[in-house]
């Protein structure tokens, strides 16, 4: 988490915020902080809001107040959300006639309070806490053990430390301006092209711990308790992000008399040294009075996306009708609802149509090639030169409201997905806002690669409207990694803030009806995936279930989320760090993260995709669910930085049977499984492990320099074992063959052993082997196996299988929560994965915490089981809810004939998936 922080020194920081100094006069005005005799938290809190309300009220600003919110919830959208930490809520807020009607006491909170209307007017600072008008978060700790940062009088770092001349330059560069430092330059492609957190080339400067305006003093707790408050404080700041449209974010941190300001966006977090806030003199009040006099310039060196701009009443008034508009798919209109509930504003935001950048282009451009000319017929003549350059592309505007889904981190792609207004063609669509990576010649805008498969009669994947970066081509970048790069060892890449538009709107994947439905849907997306490598020459990369939707108008898949996409050509290079969604990805790509990701990769990932399913929504014959599912899709390790998993995917692909069997005599569905599990482990018995441990793996140097064994010398005693005797018997006289019961699942495994005693899977004759061992055969290295198997098993009967969630019911039964319902509070993800997965909004504020009441915690029938009568299949938990913390190899397996599953045909040409009905 640490490693998307730096800490400043306090005149460096100051020096960075833009805005004047107060004069003496004005400083005079301003009041101090007498903390003698507190006791609490709140006490402190109401010190320090009379302290900045007073530079507000020099400053003849009345559009920011700090707010005394206590435990009042707005009136709004974010009522029905419980806070995080008691830290929720306080800040200094937006004061202005909008704001009011979310925050201000109204008549009934006065009733409550037993206040009068002249002691409310009195108290006019009091009001109820609202995220979305929230402009500056405030922390404030009594107790030091429960701090996120060093603030004790020791942490603050000598005057002398700051530095001048070339330094103080660069420290004056502005946190909300375009300092030469934001300039990412050009990179040169290399052997080893970067991710996130990898530097471009070799030639990246090494950390500079001198750099200018850096405090080189640890800042952050190290204790249980200071990691905690840590991850309180940034989800403090992601429901900001979360629910307001910000570039950026300044916060301030208190103990005591003690304070840090803060400034944090999507790319990390810039903290200054501690420093005593309570005399007029104090670097707050310096920075207070810069945020009162910005506000006389707009929001935006707050930290506000200008680009967003309150929807008129009538573009609002045309969103919201879509909600009962005839044309809209029943389907999509509760989707609609949510977008537009009350409470929540409408904004209007735009796209900018953007070509494909200059140094984020494809290689292998232009593509596909143009058609060689024809000599035998005549050339035409060259168009006439253009008489004037041609247009600028026109800004494209939409409304969004509440969004439909997002990712729940602070730092990194942050994708939110919403249902948005299509104001020139008065439709709905879908709009993705995200901060995408910018590395030269190594990245491209996800519209770009649209385009691309459009051009080639790509179907299965959404219809581009328009994307672009926002306000022009990299017009709003992260800063903090600028920063950061220079002081850390690891890199951190630029991030660049994007919208893309599309005709489509989809359902989850996990919305689909039964398992026959969801083999139509996985044929559609298989389908989709070959056309883009056959005909594009494009990989996706990052299968997973978020990234495939349903498209509600014929129950058809389609394959979304093409922004890490690499077209073939760039496929040989090595992308450390790994690609993909963590659970979903292939074995071999978790075990070694350095391999070059290649088409049996994607196609791995669509088995775990559809195993994944199998497990929540179908019961199986796993004692401990919870466990099996968290050692296979989430157990991970780290090896000198690198994060490593794949373990238990392997082991699972060495056994001749799958790990895991369905009940309830589906017989059609464990055929699947088995016939699936056959070609895998079929693939994955020609990969040598030792060679790509020599090619991909993490080499451990401390292994390679311990001595080989060598033979022990004989030990000079003369000891002789005695003779051990068995009673005899007849029965016992003949030697037995060892046997395996073809029934278990959990039979002893059979591992192969090198001489060098490292662990294989059994290798395939040397004249199958494949040069690069990256490259697999057989089942996993084309799309007709996996595609025959399952339009084979979706033209079937079928079937009401579809169970409610058995995630949530084996956490229920067992006490302990799967994966699945834990929501990362970290600011980032310490990893290349995307970790892409969208969580539906179902509240704003605190998207972390959740509180479940009894009605809620009683798992529900979809409409699809609604409809069957399945009587005896399903066990309904009586179990009182819990408030939930705030914040076995067989021979032959089962289910079909061997030679069959063995030997899955597979076309070169694969066919589209076949046509059926839209109610199956």
């Amino acid at each position: 988490m640490d490693s998307r922080f730096g800490q400043f020194t306090v005149h460096a920081f100051s020096k960075r915020v833009p805005g004047t100094l107060p004069t003496e006069e004005q400083r005079k005005k301003f009041k101090g902080a007498d903390l003698s005799g507190v006791q609490t938290d709140e006490d402190i809190y109401s010190l320090m809001r009379e302290s900045i309300n007073s530079v507000f009220a020099v400053a003849s600003t009345k559009r920011l107040l700090v707010l005394d919110t206590a435990s009042h919830r707005a009136r709004d959208v974010y009522n029905d959300t419980a806070d995080a930490f008691d830290d929720a809520g306080r800040g200094i807020y937006h004061h202005n006639s909008t704001a009011l009607k979310a925050i201000a006491f109204d008549e009934k909170c006065r009733e409550k309070r037993k206040v009068n209307a002249d002691a409310a007017a009195e108290r006019s600072h009091a009001g109820r806490r609202s995220v979305h008008w929230l402009a500056i978060p405030i922390v404030v700790k009594h107790d030091i053990a429960h701090t996120a940062f060093y603030l004790d009088d020791s942490s603050e770092t000598p005057r002398a430390a700051v530095r001048t001349s070339q330094q103080e330059y660069s420290a004056q560069a502005s946190f909300s301006g375009n300092s030469s430092e934001q300039t990412t330059g050009s990179v040169a492609p290399d052997a080893h092209p970067p991710t996130d957190e990898h530097p471009p080339t070799d030639e990246h400067p090494p950390a500079d711990a001198s750099f200018e305006g850096f405090s080189a003093a640890p800042f952050i707790q190290e204790s249980a308790e200071g990691k905690e408050a840590l991850v309180q404080f940034t989800e403090c700041l992601l429901n900001v992000f979360e629910n307001q449209h910000r570039l950026f974010s300044y916060a301030i941190y208190v103990w005591r008399h003690r304070a840090r300001l803060c400034i944090f966006d999507r790319g990390g977090a810039i903290v200054c040294d501690a420093f005593d806030w309570t005399t007029p003199h104090s670097p707050l009040h310096d920075f207070i009075w810069k945020v009162a006099n910005m506000m006389s310039e707009g929001r935006v060196h707050l930290g506000y996306d200008p680009t967003v701009q309150s929807a008129t009443k009538q573009d609002a008034a045309a969103f919201r009708a879509m909600v009962n508009d005839p044309a809209v798919h029943e389907a999509i209109r509760p989707f609609v609802k949510k977008a537009v509930s009350d409470g929540y504003p409408i904004h209007e935001v735009t796209i900018i149509p953007m070509d494909t950048p200059p140094d984020e282009g494809f290689p292998d451009d232009p593509f596909p090639p143009h058609p060689c000319p024809d000599s035998s017929v005549p050339a035409c003549d060259p168009p006439p030169p253009a008489s004037s350059p041609p247009a600028e592309p026109q800004p494209r505007s939409f409304l969004i409201g509440r969004a439909h889904c997002s990712t729940d981190t602070l730092m990194g792609r942050c994708t939110r997905g919403y249902i948005a207004y299509d104001i020139a063609e008065a439709r709905l669509c879908f709009l993705k806002d995200l901060w995408r990576s910018y590395i030269p010649t190594h990245t491209r805008p996800e519209h770009v690669v649209y385009e691309r498969m459009a051009r080639c009669g790509v179907t299965g994947i959404p219809t581009v409207i328009c994307g672009g970066d926002v306000g022009g081509m990299h017009s709003q970048a992260t800063m903090t990694q600028n920063l950061l790069n220079r002081l850390r060892t690891k890199w951190i890449a630029p991030r660049v803030h994007y919208r893309i538009a599309t005709v489509e709107i989809g359902l989850p994947l996990e919305s689909f009806k039964n398992f026959k439905e969801l083999a139509h849907i996985l044929s559609d997306v298989l389908y989709a995936h070959y056309q883009a490598w056959k005909r594009a020459k494009v990989l996706h990369r990052d299968i997973s279930v978020a990234n495939i939707l349903i498209n509600p108008h014929n129950r058809t898949g389609l394959l979304i989320d093409w922004d890490l996409s690499r077209v073939e050509c760039e496929l040989k290079s090595r992308e450390s760090g790994g690609i993909g969604t963590w659970r979903f990805r292939s074995a071999l790509s978790l075990r070694y993260p350095m391999k070059p990701h290649c088409l049996p990769d994607d196609l791995e990932s669509f088995v775990h995709v559809f195993n994944y399913l199998v497990l929540k929504y179908h019961p199986v014959d796993l004692a401990v669910l919870h466990s099996f599912v968290a050692s296979t899709y989430e157990e991970w390790g780290a090896s000198r930085g690198i994060k490593l998993g794949g373990e238990t995917k392997l082991s699972q692909f060495e056994r001749v049977s799958p790990p895991f069997r369905v009940r309830r005599n589906n017989e059609a569905l464990q055929n699947v499984i088995n016939q699936i599990h056959q070609g895998c482990r079929k693939s994955y018995e020609g990969v040598d492990l030792d060679r790509m441990q020599t090619l991909y793996g993490v080499s451990l140097p401390w292994l390679e320099e311990l001595p080989p064994a060598t033979e022990a010398p004989e030990t000079q005693i003369s000891r002789r074992s005695p003779r051990i005797m068995f009673p005899s018997s007849s029965a016992e006289a003949s030697t037995a063959t060892p046997t395996t019961s073809t029934h278990r699942n959990d039979a002893p495994k059979t591992l192969h052993s090198t001489p060098n005693d490292k662990t294989t899977f059994a290798t395939l004759p040397a004249s199958a082997a494949v040069a690069d061992p990256c490259e697999l055969k057989g089942f996993l290295s084309h799309h007709g196996y996996l595609s025959k198997v399952l339009t084979s098993y979706a033209e079937g009967h079928a079937l009401c299988d579809k169970y409610p969630d058995q995630f949530e019911l084996s956490a229920r039964f067992d006490g302990e929560p799967l994966f699945a319902y834990t929501r990362s509070r970290a600011p980032s993800s310490e990893t290349t994965s995307t970790e892409s997965d969208l969580v539906p909004n179902s509240g704003t504020g605190s998207a972390h915490t959740s509180h479940s009441s009894s009605d809620e915690s009683k798992p529900t029938l979809d409409d699809n089981m609604q409809s069957c009568i399945v009587p005896s299949n399903i066990v309904q938990p009586t179990i009182k809810s819990k408030r939930s913390r705030e914040d076995e190899d067989d021979e032959s397996p089962d289910g079909g004939d061997a030679k069959s599953r063995s030997h899955v045909a597979g076309s070169e040409n694969v066919p589209p998936p076949p046509k059926r009905n839209k109610v199956l």
